[in-house]
Order: C-alpha cells, then sequence, then structure tokens
C-alpha cells in the first residue's frame, strides 16, 4: 500500500529525530573520553597500568559525568575510549557485575554490558570528591602570569562557545583579587568560583576541570 504525503513527511522527520538522538548519544560518549579529546593531559600509560579498583573507580567516575541523561552506557566504550585496555571477551561483563553487587549501577546486558550510575553510586563518587585535597603549591608565584593566565583563559572559553555575563563578572573579581591572595587562597578561591559556575550552569564539569588544570597542574573533578 503506497503511503500518503502526510505518512511520508512524518517517517522521515521521525527518521531525521532518530539520527539526531543517535548523534547527540556518540557526541556524550566522545566528550568523556579522554583517551581521544584529552590525550595530551592524562598519562595513557598510567591508565594502562590501572589496577581493578583504580578501573572501577574510572567507569564510575564516566558514569557520573553521563548520570543526568538518564540512559545506559557501554562500560566497554567508556574504558576504551579512556585509554583501558580490556583483556578478555567477558571483562566488562565482570566489572559491570562488581559495580552492580556493590549497589552502585544498573545494567542491561546485549552485546555489551550497558550500564547507569544508582543514585547510590553517584553519593559515593561526590563523597569521595569531597575528600579529595587539591594541590596548590603549583600555582605561580607571579601576580602578572595569573592575570595573563586569567586572561588567555577567558578568551578560550569565548572561543568554546560560552559567554554569560557571570563567567567574565567572577573572573574579573578574581583577577583584582590576586595581589591580596597566598597560592592556596587563590587556588581555593579559583575553585569555589569553578563550581559556582558550574552549579549556575555557565559551562559544563569538564571546562571547570581543564581550567583548574592549567592554574594547578591538577586535574580535579567538579
Amino acid at each position: 500500500m503506497k503511503l500518503g504525503v502526510d505518512q511520508r513527511v512524518k517517517n522521515t522527520i521521525q527518521t531525521i529525530k532518530d539520527e539526531i538522538n543517535g548523534l547527540d548519544y556518540y557526541l556524550k560518549i566522545l566528550s568523556i573520553s579522554d583517551a581521544i579529546v584529552r590525550a595530551d593531559d592524562i598519562d595513557l600509560e598510567e591508565r594502562k597500568n590501572l589496577d581493578t579498583e583504580g578501573i572501577l573507580d574510572l567507569i564510575l567516575s564516566k558514569l557520573y559525568e553521563l548520570y543526568n541523561d538518564g540512559k545506559y552506557h557501554s562500560i566497554k566504550w567508556i574504558l576504551e575510549g579512556n585509554g583501558v585496555k580490556l583483556n578478555g571477551h567477558t571483562e566488562d561483563w565482570d566489572y559491570g557485575r562488581m559495580l552492580e553487587d556493590r549497589g552502585f549501577i544498573e545494567t542491561i546486558n546485549d552485546r555489551d554490558v550497558n550500564a547507569k550510575l544508582k543514585l547510590e553510586g553517584k553519593y559515593a563518587i561526590e563523597q569521595a570528591r569531597k575528600a579529595q585535597v587539591p594541590d596548590y603549591s603549583k600555582i605561580s608565584d607571579s601576580d602578572e602570569e595569573l592575570k595573563t593566565l586569567l586572561k588567555e583563559v577567558l578568551t578560550e572559553v569565548k572561543k568554546s562557545g560560552y559567554g554569560q555575563q557571570i563567567i567574565f563578572d567572577e573572573f574579573d573579581e578574581l583577577r583584582k583579587d590576586i595581589p591580596h591572595l597566598s597560592k592556596k587562597s587563590f587556588g581555593q578561591l579559583l575553585k569555589s568560583k569553578l563550581g559556582d559556575l558550574v552549579a549556575a550552569k555557565a559551562f559544563d564539569k569538564t571546562l571547570a576541570s581543564d581550567i583548574f588544570k592549567q592554574f594547578t597542574d591538577q586535574m580535579f573533578p567538579f
């Protein structure tokens, strides 16, 4: 039976929507794939040599970044995109089972094991991050260097498509405070302002971590 024009249009629109949703999913996976988008910022050799607990922590951390979409994500894709080589066909299933047994994730099994973070897992990640103590020792001692770096960071932020006025206001306040701050105080204030900007959805957690690293030479999750 030949479809009418209206039905063909509806089918075409649905096909386009499905393709857009598929592309959106792959872009999200790409955004948390450090070995692809942040290869210069991580130690790939260290990733290859992670022990079991380190791999489990990495899976949880990446699922945390994907938590808000409420979807299931391939553990195999997460690991391969972050520089972890699987040693067997069922190793991703084993990691999924271990995390599920701990009550941190839910899984569904297809060709790969797919997982999403439960609230218990989200809470565990947040508590672990609160306990993490940043190292501010590598922040520059030069006020002028810090001001120059702030200017460069703002330029990069703007080029990335983030232009809310709150970003520039927060960084301008930070720039004015530089002469009165120790390295530790500057680092703490920077961390606080980045956290506030993430909470205000002025930019995302990944960008906040990248900015923090430029000043401290340390990756810190937000």
